[in-house]
């Protein structure tokens, strides 16, 4: 993150950088990945390790009092998935940063968040949901795309049992036509689909 200011540009708080672009990728101190998700209230930053450098977990930058401030005091927040063999593709909060949802290699998980972490819940039925970014909608869903470019919507994201099902639009998405790293084919929605 670079700061604007009428003095120049500062480069004092750097979140991650892209390897000096050898990937496609943010880089965190030994986790790679596609996603950082920034919270409504601007005091989390949310991100899934891609590759298993850190142990392939999903991990929350929790900033006092926000990112935005030039010195903020950061810590971390583990959380683990269920399974071994598990990476992570998109990240995205719910409206008030209260859940996670994360998309990996198996599926779609989800976890309440919390200042010591945990272990993430699989979303039941959500497996074609692989390699996908995740985007928060205005109409209180959060939008994924599954392996056939259909785009999906994970329900149910501030109380209860989230489940995933058809959007019910019919339009097929394509992947962004850049194979990341091992020629995985990432699909990617635009910020803010529906006017967030």
């Amino acid at each position: 993150r670079f700061d604007i200011t009428a003095t120049g540009i500062n480069n004092s708080l750097i979140l991650a950088d892209d390897l000096n672009n050898l990937v496609p990728c943010f880089v965190y101190p030994g986790v790679v990945t596609f996603e950082m998700e920034v919270s409504p209230d601007g005091q989390k930053v949310l991100f899934a390790d891609w590759v298993s450098i850190a142990g392939s977990n999903v991990y929350e930058l929790r900033f006092s009092p926000n990112i935005y401030n030039p010195t903020p005091s950061v810590t971390q927040v583990t959380y683990n998935y269920p399974n071994t063999n598990t990476v992570g593709f998109g990240s995205e909060y719910n409206d008030d940063a209260t859940r996670i949802f994360v998309s990996a290699n198996n599926g779609l998980y989800w976890a309440n968040a919390s200042t010591s972490g945990g272990t993430l819940t699989s979303i039941t039925s959500s497996s074609s949901y692989n390699h996908c970014h995740l985007e928060y909608g205005l109409s209180n869903v959060i939008y994924a795309v599954d392996n056939n470019g259909n785009l999906g919507n994970i329900i149910n994201l501030n109380s209860g049992i989230p489940t995933v099902s058809s959007a019910g639009i019919s339009a097929t998405i394509l992947s962004n036509g850049n194979d990341y790293p091992a020629g995985i084919p990432i699909f990617s929605l635009p910020d803010q689909i529906d006017g967030q």
